[in-house]
């Protein structure tokens, strides 16, 4: 079932999207729009990723491209409980 969603008129600088398609400037402002939401909490990767319609992994890639630390442990931490399980 497809969630509710909302549009918003925004204004960007032409100069940022002169040579770019209206589909893709919208398509980058939903995933920037989708992984702030991710980085501040308010939803989950995995539910990032569905809003945005592709698998986990791609989100993941694609958060993690831009700055989202998508695995979120204390350095050592992973370590440990890989080690732990070795």
């Amino acid at each position: 079932m497809a969630q509710p969603s909302r549009t918003y008129p925004v204004d960007l600088p032409e100069e940022t999207t002169r040579d770019r398609a209206d589909a893709s400037v919208v398509a980058e402002l939903r995933v920037l729009w989708v992984i702030e939401a991710v980085r501040k909490g308010r939803i989950s990767t995995g539910r990032g990723a569905r809003f945005l319609g592709m698998p986990l992994a791609r989100f993941l890639r694609e958060a993690s491209a831009r700055g989202l630390a998508v695995l979120d442990a204390e350095p050592g931490e992973v370590e440990a409980e890989v080690g732990s399980r070795a």
